[in-house]
């Protein structure tokens, strides 16, 4: 990915040599020349660059963790390109260069953009006035029509179907329902490419990746066949130049993407968890950063008859909503307690609690009675009633008082209650939580939450609690974190710029390139079909830095321009290293932007907000920064 952004350093010098040797300087001198003139320019666009990325260093929590090697790899990088540009390319270029070497002809392109650049320098104010109207109205227009997730998807093999039964399912009865979900995923493998099949009966895991051991639950992980890249490089090139860049050697023959291939087996077990009554599953694969479920609304009461409530009509309301799906949460209940209070009667006859549970106790729990021998040696004798699980015999249990018996349910008012297998406080109140994750090719988490709105007001008017997790906080915390990262790298960078223009005036054209860089970025995920995530800011925050070095390159040989004449001259001469420091960028980000694989696909977005944006840079760079120049300087005939 940085492989274009610090090629750049060495692009504007070498082509700035060369603009001496074709003007007839002596090799020697041009290559002093040349790398002289370009110290302060280049130095100024690396340090932008530095700047734009180092702020991603106060990113807090795992999602900094994360990202932390982003500024760190690009500022070394750099750092390196400056030595290359000023030590080591001026030696190469005095040895190598010949002032006769022939070099490809771009008049055609010198007069192409002086047609282009002379209309909107007539026209300067309409032009302006239309560019800042237009251009901000079309960026809110496509983020408005554009999605938001926190991470992007990642291409998985593995995905894990996890199955709860009724609670009164043995271990064995859920072992022989296994089967007939293997049994079928098996017969499908090889439509649905699915390699291999892991069982685990006795575990069942929900969506937020929280497992429990549980007779009436299974597991199934499954190995998915290798994904075949659908894209132009492997459809139309390989195979006519018969190459493969797979380096792994492994036949890769589906054809589906994991979302799809998730979704098809989901459709094929669901007729079957409707046979068996299955209480929950899930059809889940790995994810990339922090995450773990897309949607976590968090549920908080002292009562837990208006929670359990609560966390139905939540769940009903999810369930509702188009491309929600893995709805769960983590309100499982433990097994019934059976508890009982002293009546009256038991009361007048002198009776407590530790009596009558003493004789229970002694009756129906196990107890050691002693000790005796067989040929295997010492054996424990341990009593316990066949009927400990009988209710029937529990309440008519004989209590002896004195030398009288009385029957249990005549001494004590019984009560049944099922109390939560494991309690979550906040504040000294019950916590649960409500999962959920969606398609994100027909809506996303922010989307749902906002249908979800009229339901959780009327939640908390029952005085439940509901607090936001999931990719809602994560995204708060990061949006947070964001702003203060460009804050300070446009600060920086506006301090760096103020070194080599002295005029503020020079500083503002240059900044102002960078708000309407956005457009090319998010216009990139819109045309290769990518929802806006937390990698795609990433890279607009980078995108700040890289795109104002051409700027910065055309403002430094515009500075101190008298006349229009004098003013076209000097354009016409940035518009090589422009294009190619813009196309060499463009084609080091391409492979990531148009051929990711594996986890590869985290860095997409970043790729795609630079590459697009670089590409939509030039333009502004090229038209718009000369225009606004022309402007505010009042370059006249």
């Amino acid at each position: 990915m940085s492989l274009g952004i610090v090629v750049d350093d060495a692009i504007i010098v070498s082509e700035n040599i060369q603009r001496h040797l074709d003007e007839g300087t002596e090799v020697q001198d041009a290559v002093l020349n040349g790398a002289k003139e370009m110290i302060a320019p280049v130095l100024i666009a690396a340090f932008t660059t530095i700047f734009a990325f180092l702020p991603m260093l106060l990113i807090s929590g795992e999602f900094g963790v994360l990202m932390m090697l982003i500024p760190i790899v690009i500022s070394v990088l750099i750092f390196a390109s400056l030595v290359e540009s000023f030590i080591f390319l001026p030696l190469h270029a005095k040895h190598i260069l010949k002032r006769k070497d022939k070099m490809l002809d771009w008049t055609k392109a010198y007069n192409f953009y002086e047609a282009i650049l002379y209309r909107v320098i007539k026209y300067k104010k309409t032009f302006l006035m239309m560019f800042f109207i237009t251009v901000p109205l079309i960026t809110f227009y496509i983020i408005s029509q554009s999605r938001f997730q926190m991470m992007p998807d990642m291409v998985s093999k593995n995905v894990t179907l996890s199955f709860k039964l009724d609670e009164s399912k043995s271990l064995e009865e859920t072992n022989e329902i296994t089967k007939k979900y293997e049994a079928l995923l098996l017969e499908n493998a090889k439509k649905l490419f699915i390699k291999n099949v892991d069982t685990t009966v006795g575990r069942f895991t929900n969506v937020a990746s929280d497992s429990e051991t549980i007779d009436n639950g299974f597991t199934l992980n499954l190995e998915l066949e290798e994904l075949k890249e659908d894209n132009f490089l492997n459809n139309y090139i390989n195979p006519i130049l018969n190459l493969s860049f797979d380096f792994e050697q492994e036949e890769k023959i589906r054809t589906t993407d994991t979302a799809t291939a998730m979704q098809q087996i989901r459709e094929l077990v669901t007729p079957l968890t409707i046979k068996d009554k299955v209480v929950e599953f899930n059809v889940v694969t790995s994810r990339i950063g922090i995450v773990r479920t897309d949607i976590e609304l968090k549920l908080s009461s002292e009562n837990k008859s208006l929670l359990l409530k609560a966390i139905d009509d939540l769940k009903t309301a999810i369930s509702k909503i188009d491309g929600t799906k893995d709805i769960a949460d983590n309100s499982q209940l433990g097994d019934s307690e059976y508890k009982f209070s002293l009546n009256n009667y038991a009361m007048n006859l002198g009776l407590t609690d530790d009596e009558i549970a003493s004789q229970l106790t002694n009756y129906f729990m196990e107890k050691d009675q002693g000790d005796t021998f067989n040929s295997d040696g010492v054996i424990d004798i341990i009593t316990q009633s066949i009927y400990k699980d009988n209710i029937d015999e529990l309440k008519h249990f004989l209590i002896a008082i004195d030398d009288t018996k009385v029957e249990l349910s005549q001494l004590v008012d019984f009560k049944i209650e099922r109390n939560f297998e494991k309690i979550e406080k906040e504040n000294g109140q019950i916590q649960k939580t409500v999962f959920a994750n969606v398609e994100t090719k027909i809506t996303s988490a922010n989307e749902v939450l906002k249908q979800l709105d009229s339901t959780i007001k009327e939640i908390e008017k029952t005085g439940v609690t509901v607090g936001f997790g999931g990719e809602k906080e994560k995204s708060s915390q990061m949006a947070s974190d964001m702003i203060k990262a460009f804050m300070v790298g446009l600060f920086l960078i506006f301090l760096t710029l103020l070194i080599n223009f002295p005029s503020f005036k020079s500083a503002f054209i240059i900044l102002s390139v960078i708000p309407f860089t956005a457009f090319g970025a998010i216009l990139g995920h819109t045309i290769m079909g990518i929802n806006l995530n937390s990698q795609s800011f990433i890279g607009m925050l980078g995108l700040a830095g890289v795109v104002i070095n051409d700027g910065i390159i055309m403002l430094d040989f515009l500075h101190d321009t008298k006349n229009r004449k004098e003013f076209f001259v000097k354009a016409k001469q940035r518009v090589r290293p422009i294009l190619i420091t813009s196309i060499t960028t463009i084609l080091g980000l391409s492979t990531l932007i148009f051929f990711p694989t594996g986890e590869s696909v985290m860095l997409q977005p970043i790729a795609i907000s630079l590459g697009f944006g670089i590409a939509w840079g030039t333009i502004l760079n090229l038209i718009y920064v000369p225009a606004l120049y022309a402007t505010l300087f009042k370059i006249k005939d």
